[in-house]
C-alpha cells in the first residue's frame, strides 16, 4: 500500500514541482487524506479476513485522526471484544456513544459493562437502548439476569420488577433464575409471606431452606421455625461445621437511614441479641460487637445507621416493636448491648420487650436536658425525652461516675426509670468505657458475665494498664487547679503511650498552666512533627504566642492557618483575642 502512495505521489511531485508553499501545505495533506484513506480499507479487510489484531493495531493509530462511522466503531468493538482488550473497548464505546445514536453500538457498549461487572455503566447502556423495542435489541438472557440484579440492588425495585415481569414472559425456560431473582425482589420489598410460598415451591437446599428458616422467623411463626431448624441441623451438619461464617443476614427494615438487620447463626440455639450502633458507626461495617457476639451461639439482631453523627431519631418505638416483637418470642434468652449512643438506644427500645441489658455509658448528646449544649441547637428531639418506665428489668449500667455528662444523665434519669439496675462504676475511666475495657483486657468478661446472669465486676488492679486512665486522672487534677500533680500523672501515662494525641495535648495544656511555655513550645514542636495535620496542636503554638505576648508570631500562624481551614471558628476566636490584646 505504501509503494502505492509512493508512486502516486512522485507523479503529482513532477506536476508540482516549482507550485508554491500553500500549495505544498495542500498537496501534503491530501497525501496524509490518502495514507489514512488506505489505512482505514486496510483495517476493514483486515476484520473481514478475521485478522482482528493487526485490524485493532492500523484502528488505534488513526483513532483521532478522522471520524469512524457507525459500522467501523462496531467492528472495531467486536475486534476488542474478542481479543479481551476491555478496557480499551469500554473507552471507544463511550466515544462512539456520543457521536452515534445507535442501539447496535449501545448494545455493545452493554455487552462490555456486563463483562466488566461495571454496574454503573450497565445501566447507563440499558437506558439508552431501554424502550418498547429493548427486548427485541437484548436476546442474551444472561445479560437480562444481570440488568435485573443490579435494578435490585440498587433499589430501583419497581424498575426491576417490571423488567422480572417481561423476561419471566420471554424466557419460559429458565423458570429457576428467574424464580430465584424474584426472591430476591420479595426479600428486598419485604414481602415476607410471598417469598415463604416461593421458597417452598423452589427446590430444597442449604441456602433456601436456611432463608425459609428466617422468613419464619420474621414472621413469628416460632412453631416452623423450632421444627424447621431441627430437621435443617440434622440434615447439614457437615456443611454447617465448615461454613467459614456460620450467620447468615437479612435486612428487615431500611428507611433509608436507619436499619434493622437479622444475623441469625446456622446451628439451632435459644439466645439473641440486640445490639445498637455507636455514634460513628456506620452499616457498611459490622455492627457493634459482632466481633465478640459471632463466637457465641447467638442470633443477633443490629439496629444500624447510614451515617455517623445521626442519632436514629427517624426510628420510632412503635416501628421497632412492629418489626422486632414477632421475631423474638421464641428465644429463652433476650440480650441488648449498647455503647454511648448504643447504650441509650438499648435502654429506649430494648426495655420495651423486657430484654436483658448491658448498657455501658448511655449518652444522648442532642437530649434538652441531658445533652452537649454545642450540640443540642443542631438537632431535633424526636424521641420521648423521658426513657420508657420499667420496674421489671435490671439493666447493668457502666459507667464513669466522674464524667459530670453521665453521671447527670445515670442520677437523674437511668436510675428513676430503673429502679432495679444495678450500676458498674469506672472511676476515670471517661465516657469511652467500651474502649476503655477493651483496653484494659475486660470487655469480653464483662460480656460472658452478662450472658451468664451474672452482674460484672470492674478489675481495679488492671485500672492502669490504659493511657485513658491516666488522662482522665490528670484533667480531674486540672479541674481542681493542682497543675504538678496533674503533670506527673499524664507523664506516667505517656509511658504507656508516648504516641497518644489525647495526653499530649493534655500534657500542653498543663505545661501552659503551669506557665512553663518554652517546655509548651518545645513538646508541641515535637507533637506537630508526630501528627502533621492536626488542628488542635498547631492552634496550641498559636495559644502559647499569645501568652507570651509573640502576637506578630501569631498573627503569622494564624494566616497560613487560615488560608488551609477557611471560616474555621477556633482560628477566628484567636484572631479576636489578638486583636483585643493588642488594644490594651
Amino acid at each position: 500500500m505504501q509503494n502505492k502512495v509512493r508512486i502516486i505521489f512522485k507523479k503529482i511531485k513532477k506536476k508540482t514541482k516549482n507550485v508554491g508553499s500553500r500549495i505544498q501545505k495542500r498537496i501534503l495533506k491530501t497525501k496524509e487524506n490518502l495514507r489514512l484513506h488506505l489505512l482505514r480499507i486496510k483495517a476493514n479487510r483486515c476484520y473481514k479476513k478475521n485478522d482482528l489484531k493487526n485490524a485493532i493495531l492500523i484502528w488505534k493509530e488513526v483513532y483521532d485522526k478522522f471520524e469512524f462511522s457507525v459500522q467501523e466503531y462496531e467492528r472495531y468493538l467486536r475486534a476488542l471484544i474478542n481479543e479481551r482488550e476491555l478496557n480499551i473497548a469500554i473507552a471507544i464505546a463511550n466515544d462512539a456513544s456520543t457521536k452515534h445514536n445507535s442501539s447496535k453500538l449501545f448494545l455493545l457498549g452493554l455487552q462490555i459493562s456486563v463483562e466488566q461487572g461495571n454496574s454503573k455503566n450497565i445501566l447507563k447502556y440499558f437506558t439508552k437502548i431501554d424502550g418498547d423495542n429493548v427486548y427485541n435489541v437484548i436476546k442474551d438472557i444472561d445479560t437480562w439476569l444481570t440488568i435485573i440484579r443490579i435494578y435490585i440492588k440498587s433499589n430501583a425495585l419497581d424498575k426491576a420488577k417490571d423488567i422480572l415481569n417481561n423476561v419471566e414472559h420471554l424466557y419460559p425456560k429458565h423458570k429457576k433464575e428467574i424464580a430465584e431473582l424474584n426472591l430476591k425482589l420479595l426479600i428486598k420489598t419485604k414481602q415476607w409471606k410471598n417469598a415463604i410460598e416461593l421458597l417452598l415451591r423452589l427446590s430444597a437446599n442449604f441456602e433456601n431452606e436456611f432463608k425459609l428458616i428466617m422468613l419464619y422467623q420474621i414472621v413469628g411463626n416460632t412453631e416452623e421455625v423450632n421444627k424447621r431448624h431441627k430437621i435443617f441441623q440434622d440434615k447439614y451438619q457437615s456443611e454447617i461445621e465448615q461454613d467459614e461464617w456460620g450467620y447468615r443476614k437479612l435486612i428487615i427494615f431500611d428507611n433509608g437511614d436507619s436499619r434493622i438487620e437479622f444475623c441469625k447463626k446456622l446451628f439451632k440455639n435459644e439466645m439473641v441479641f440486640l445490639t445498637f450502633d455507636s455514634i460513628n458507626m456506620v452499616w457498611d461495617n459490622p455492627s457493634f460487637g459482632f466481633k465478640l457476639l459471632k463466637k457465641e451461639n447467638t442470633d443477633i439482631i443490629a439496629v444500624r445507621k447510614r451515617k455517623k453523627q445521626e442519632y436514629q431519631q427517624d426510628l420510632t418505638q412503635e416501628t421497632f416493636l412492629t418489626i422486632v416483637k414477632p421475631m423474638v418470642e421464641n428465644y429463652k434468652e433476650k440480650l441488648a448491648y449498647g455503647f454511648s449512643l448504643g447504650a441509650y438506644l438499648s435502654l429506649y427500645f430494648a426495655s420495651l420487650l423486657d430484654f436483658k441489658i448491658l448498657s455501658l455509658s448511655p449518652r444522648l448528646s442532642i437530649h434538652p436536658i441531658y445533652g452537649r449544649k454545642h450540640i443540642i441547637e443542631k438537632y431535633e428531639m424526636k424521641h420521648n425525652l423521658e426513657l420508657p418506665e420499667n420496674k421489671n428489668i435490671s439493666p447493668i449500667i457502666v459507667y464513669d461516675p466522674k464524667n459530670v455528662l453521665d453521671n447527670n444523665y445515670i442520677n437523674n434519669e437511668v436510675r428513676k426509670r430503673y429502679p432495679n439496675a444495678n450500676i458498674v462504676e469506672i472511676p476515670y475511666g471517661g465516657h469511652g468505657t467500651a474502649t476503655y475495657l477493651r483496653d484494659t483486657g475486660q470487655l469480653k468478661s464483662f460480656v460472658h458475665d452478662f450472658i451468664n446472669n451474672q452482674i460484672p465486676v470492674f478489675d481495679r488492679n488492671l485500672r492502669m494498664a490504659d493511657i485513658e486512665y491516666y488522662a482522665n486522672l490528670a484533667n480531674e487534677c486540672v479541674k481542681h487547679k493542682k497543675y504538678q500533680w496533674a503533670l506527673n500523672v499524664i507523664e506516667e501515662g505517656l509511658k504507656l503511650n508516648a504516641k497518644s494525641l489525647k495526653a499530649r495535648q493534655l500534657k500542653i495544656r498543663i505545661l501552659m498552666r503551669l506557665k512553663e511555655f518554652e517546655k509548651a513550645l518545645e513538646y508541641t514542636e515535637e507533637s506537630i512533627a508526630m501528627y502533621k495535620k492536626d488542628l488542635g496542636l498547631r492552634l496550641s503554638i498559636v495559644d502559647i504566642y499569645i501568652e507570651t505576648a509573640k502576637l506578630e508570631k501569631a498573627k503569622c500562624s494564624l494566616s497560613k492557618l487560615q488560608s488551609k481551614y477557611k471560616n474555621n471558628k477556633a482560628i477566628e476566636s484567636r484572631l479576636k483575642k489578638i486583636s483585643l490584646t493588642s488594644h490594651r
